[in-house]
C-alpha cells in the first residue's frame, strides 16, 4: 500500500467513521496539528482515530510512536502508517 493509498483509508475513517465534514476542512488539512484550532480533535478523536487505524490496516502503531509525535498531524500518521506498512512485509518476507 502506497502514501495516497493510506492517505485514502486514513480519509475513509475521519469522513465515513468520525463523520468529519469536508466542507469546513482547508486544503492544508492533512498538515494540521490534530488538537489545534483548526482540527479541534479532542483525545477522545484521537483514540477513536488510532483504533480505527490499527483495526482497518490490520497493524499495531508503536507507542513509542504516539510519545515521538507521529500521532499529531494526517500527514505524520500517513508517514508512519506506510512505515509500519513496509516493516511489516519486511517481516513476511524472512
Amino acid at each position: 500500500m502506497d502514501l495516497d493509498q493510506v492517505r485514502e483509508q486514513i480519509n475513509e475513517i475521519l469522513f465515513d467513521v468520525m463523520g468529519m465534514d469536508k466542507i469546513k476542512l482547508n486544503e492544508n488539512y492533512f498538515y494540521e496539528d490534530l488538537l489545534g484550532e483548526a482540527m479541534q480533535f479532542s483525545p477522545r478523536d484521537l483514540l477513536v482515530l488510532f483504533v480505527h487505524i490499527e483495526e482497518k490496516l490490520k497493524i499495531q502503531i508503536p507507542e513509542t510512536d504516539i510519545l515521538n509525535g507521529c500521532f499529531n498531524s494526517l500527514d505524520r500518521i500517513n508517514n508512519t502508517v506506510c512505515r509500519i506498512l513496509q516493516e511489516k512485509r519486511i517481516r513476511e518476507l524472512v
